[in-house]
């Protein structure tokens, strides 16, 4: 997928290196730890899919691709948290919550919330 950024300073979009697996156009992004992490669900198959991008490096980083359940919905959200990488998805009747552990760069299927949340919507606080 093509990346630009933009440069306040002088005023203008920049070409940045293209994303490894080419996220498509419904993606979500979320920053920590210097890196900005993209996320999307691709299908079929639903398939998580994201990268990770260092900007002192310039480099793209393919993470590791989590096939869904019948279960995952749709619609998800994405937000960083202490460090980890947090993915909410929303079906009709669940919503089901995953987390990224950055130094192993696994996927961790977290309990289902009690009750499906609709709109979607993920944000953390101390």
């Amino acid at each position: 997928g093509t990346v630009e950024r933009f440069d306040p300073a002088a005023g203008e979009w920049q070409q940045m290196p293209p994303m490894p697996t080419g996220i498509n156009r419904r993606c979500k992004a979320a920053a920590f730890g210097g890196k900005l992490y993209v996320v999307s669900v691709d299908s079929p198959p639903s398939t998580l899919v994201a990268d990770s991008f260092d900007p002192s490096s310039k480099l793209w980083r393919e993470l590791p691709h989590l096939e869904l359940g019948s279960h995952d919905g749709p619609l998800f959200e994405v937000s960083a948290w202490r460090g980890r990488l947090f993915v909410a998805l929303m079906s009709a009747t669940i919503t089901s919550m995953l987390r990224l552990e950055p130094i192993s760069e696994a996927w961790e299927r977290m309990p289902l919330l009690r009750e499906p949340r609709a709109p979607l919507r993920l944000h953390f606080s101390l």
